[in-house]
């Protein structure tokens, strides 16, 4: 247990790789390269809002994880598998994008699905928590 820390500071050092990465000199159509970075913000937005409700959940009786990899507990480990993840595909789609930059539409519509199934699971989440605490007064 003593490496989580470390680990988690891994994980966080590879989800702002991308914000080193993202300066790659012109854009060859700057309005799909907002996009792409909007799509990127939204991502990481939603992300955030379905791991704040994740934690938020946190040991409320009847609530468990669903997610099998992070197991029953959302707690330091699924905060850094999900923005871990996040920055990882972040990372790869930028390094990718510098070879193929006309993949922009591709990786935009990619990243705007992931931030309707995150906020998707923030708002499930929020909902859960609202019935816990209505049956709980």
């Amino acid at each position: 247990m003593k490496k989580l820390p470390a680990r988690i500071a891994s994980y966080l050092l590879l989800a702002v790789l991308p914000v080193l990465a993202a300066e790659n000199g012109k854009a060859a159509n700057p309005l799909k390269e907002k996009v792409f970075r909007w799509s990127l913000v939204a991502t990481w937005l939603s992300t955030s809002a379905d791991v704040t409700t994740s934690l938020m959940a946190n040991g409320r009786p009847g609530m468990a994880e669903s997610d099998p990899i992070i197991g029953k507990r959302f707690g330091a480990r699924g905060v850094a598998l999900e923005f871990g993840s996040r920055g990882v595909l972040a990372a790869v789609e930028i390094l990718v994008l510098r070879r193929h930059p006309r993949a922009v539409p591709y990786f935009s519509a990619g990243n705007a699905g992931l931030a309707i199934g995150s906020s998707a699971a923030a708002i499930n989440n929020a909902r859960l928590l609202m019935r816990s605490t209505a049956s709980e007064k």
